[in-house]
């Protein structure tokens, strides 16, 4: 059910990629995107 609701991404997976200090600035750069676009 939630599977048809919410489009799922790649990021979730990918997201192990990174460690623990990119990960905080992954999370800066797509909050200021959202803000800049959305």
């Amino acid at each position: 059910m939630a599977r048809e609701r919410v489009a799922f991404h790649e990021w979730p997976a990918r997201i192990r990629w990174l460690g623990y200090g990119e990960r905080a600035r992954l999370g800066l750069w797509v909050n200021e995107l959202m803000r800049t676009r959305g």
